[in-house]
């Protein structure tokens, strides 16, 4: 590398891991001369790797001007999982915990967001939608973007996010209608309908011509109307310039709502859920239903233009699909002794390729994440990395493989699986699956508590190698953050190390967001 010029080793550091950079630094006399020269241009050049890699928004760095800064931004993920393993699972969250009070009434507070990156907040309230910097100021923030709508829909839940590119933030909220039951209200007889409908609205946030301050750069509404039954919905999930909404009919049904919401258009297809479908995955023109003994994908009808806003449920049902099974069966785990149980699935075992890798970078195969319960055990399941590739020219050669077999015990924290300890939320941190818990039983005094889990990595080489061979690695639940009794909403982004709760002061009848970051260990401290 050292003979490479100047230019052509800067592009080669700017795709290298933080941690590589470090080695590099200590190794070559060269290198760390080179980077001391440029240091500011690499690790701003880093940063933006890891925001990529990581799904986290790039404008919550555009305060920063120093090399140094740049550093310890793009170091963060890397030292909040090095805090996460070498930490001890019974020490509370400490560090820099600060208090932000919004301009909001405190009952008006439905729902909020903390954007990947630790920087900006998104709440929703009735009537409007507004973005925070909650780094401006210790005592008050003031909204740098505020967003109404004015029509008889009101924003009622955000159901998914994501992060567009490093660039854009994409928000899916549900809207509610007084009218969106069958009308029987009406006075006149002949009136009454049957119709079910249900609201959606897609919001991009980004920022503004010139970087200062930001726009809602596109707005997108959505009606599905039902003739006969009504719908409930059961998951949402963005995929590139589409949302994939899965519903639920009262014959249990599943159907699936492939909305592009770029050109406006839609396509819908119906399954019978004889089957349990863990989770869902789009790619190009096919759906692939991810099951428990393989992946069966279907192709989706042609899209239609989305008139006036408004869809109608149809009775299309899905085109023959084909199974791309699993090479071993993995409804059963051996365990020490030679004992074998019998696993069950849960509800959230699914992790898409889309959370795992929100950026589609290119060197990165398209791995999905499963996770089973194992009967018997308190304290174990197995987590199944595979990875699917796909074939548009030839669907029917695509195959899905097992890249990453892993038996995990929670340690010395086990008790809490018995106690029915849910996941919150699923972030990615430095490549690996970070999963906020919350534990709602009584520890003492009277208040849940958060604790977080960050998975074994993805491997992504070994995608294209032989079937990976079972390992075992001890998650412990660690970074216990105690909650408040008046705290009632929370959010995390494991990249900044910081937990955000929202906590209705009724004394001051003001609400506050209070932000707690754990980072940890200096860069030098890494190795």
């Amino acid at each position: 590398m050292c003979g490479l010029s100047s230019e052509l080793q800067l592009l080669v550091i700017s795709y290298l891991a933080p941690l590589d950079i470090y080695h590099l630094e200590a190794t070559y006399r060269e290198f760390r001369d080179l980077t001391q020269d440029f240091a500011g241009a690499i690790w701003k050049e880093c940063l933006l790797r890891q925001c990529l890699l990581n799904g986290v928004f790039w404008p919550s760095y555009n305060n920063l001007t120093e090399p140094a800064q740049f550093k310890l931004a793009a170091t963060s993920a890397l030292r909040f999982v090095k805090t996460y393993e070498r930490g001890v699972a019974s020490l509370p969250v400490s560090g820099q915990s600060t208090s932000v009070t919004i301009q909001a009434d405190n009952e008006d507070i439905l729902d909020f967001y903390l954007v990947q990156g630790g920087r900006f907040l998104i709440t929703l309230e009735p009537g409007r939608i507004a973005m925070w910097d909650i780094t401006q100021t210790p005592d008050r923030s003031s909204a740098i973007l505020v967003w109404t709508r004015d029509n008889k829909y009101e924003v009622d839940v955000l159901q998914a996010t994501r992060i567009i590119d490093a660039t854009a933030i994409l928000l899916l909220f549900t809207l509610r209608n007084p009218r969106n039951r069958p009308c029987y209200d009406d006075p006149d007889p002949s009136n009454l309908s049957g119709q079910y409908s249900m609201e959606y609205l897609i919001l991009e946030v980004c920022p503004k011509d010139g970087g200062q301050g930001f726009k809602v750069r596109r707005e997108k509404f959505l009606c599905l109307t039902a003739p006969d039954f009504e719908p409930t919905a059961n998951s949402f999930t963005f995929f590139t310039g589409t949302v994939l909404l899965h519903i639920v009919n009262p014959m249990a049904e599943s159907i699936f709502i492939v909305w592009d919401y770029v050109s406006d258009s839609l396509a819908s297809v119906r399954f019978d859920s004889d089957r349990t479908i863990h989770g869902t995955i789009l790619r190009q023109n096919f759906l692939f239903n991810v099951l428990s003994d393989g992946v069966e994908f279907f192709e989706i009808p042609p899209h239609h233009p989305v008139k006036d806003g408004s869809w109608e449920i149809r009775d299309g049902r899905a085109s023959p699909g084909h199974l791309l099974s699993y090479a071993e069966p993995i409804g059963s785990c051996s365990y020490e002794g030679g004992a074998v149980r019998a696993g069950r699935w849960k509800e959230w075992a699914f992790t898409g390729p889309d959370i795992l890798n929100p950026s589609h970078l290119e060197n990165h195969a398209r791995v999905y994440e499963l996770m089973e319960d194992v009967h018997g055990f308190r304290d174990r399941f197995t987590l199944h990395h595979f990875s699917v590739h796909f074939s548009p020219t030839h669907p029917k050669d695509s195959t899905v493989k097992l890249v990453g077999k892993y038996e995990l015990g929670w340690g010395e924290e086990g008790c809490l699986w018995e106690r029915e300890v849910k996941p919150a939320f699923s972030r990615v941190c430095d490549g690996r699956n970070a999963v906020l818990w919350i534990d709602d039983a009584d520890n003492g005094v009277g208040t849940p508590t958060q604790y977080l889990a960050i998975y074994p990595s993805v491997d992504y080489s070994s995608s294209t190698g032989k079937q990976a061979s079972p390992k075992f690695a001890e998650v412990r639940v660690r970074l216990p953050n105690y909650l408040h009794s008046q705290d009632y909403l929370y959010e995390t982004c494991p990249v900044s190390g910081t937990l955000a709760v929202l906590r209705n002061d009724t004394i001051a009848g003001e609400p506050f967001i209070r932000c707690c970051r754990r980072v940890g260990f200096k860069f030098r401290d890494l190795i």
